[in-house]
């Protein structure tokens, strides 16, 4: 399948914009809420060698709820030999993280009729 275009419309219903909460000791959330989110493609489907589809799909959502969870795995030896000046570094925070998990869901989103 190849996907010739893509067009997101809606875009400047934003209602809600969280970024990086934390939840727990070692899980950050994120979530945004929408009014409304459309999403349209134009696609090439390949059946066989010889045989080729075109399609347009479009998918309407009405308060769309998006959540993203990311949860870390730190080793907390490495991240205790760092010095104060490597705390503000991204790389040398990325470098104590082991393990990453990301977790995504969608709540209450219905379709748009």
């Amino acid at each position: 399948m190849q996907i010739l275009d893509l067009n997101l419309t809606e875009l400047n219903t934003w209602v809600d914009f969280d970024w990086l909460n934390s939840v727990g000791n070692f899980s950050l959330e994120s979530h945004t809420l929408m009014e409304s989110l459309r999403i349209s493609f134009n696609f090439n489907l390949e059946l066989d060698t010889e045989e080729k589809k075109n399609g347009k799909m479009t998918i309407n959502m009405k308060k769309p709820d998006f959540r993203l969870l990311l949860a870390l795995v730190v080793n907390i030896s490495r991240s205790s030999e760092l010095k104060t000046a490597q705390l503000v570094d991204p790389a040398c925070l990325l470098g104590t993280i082991e393990r990453v998990k990301i977790g995504n869901y969608f709540s209450k989103c219905k379709s748009k009729k």
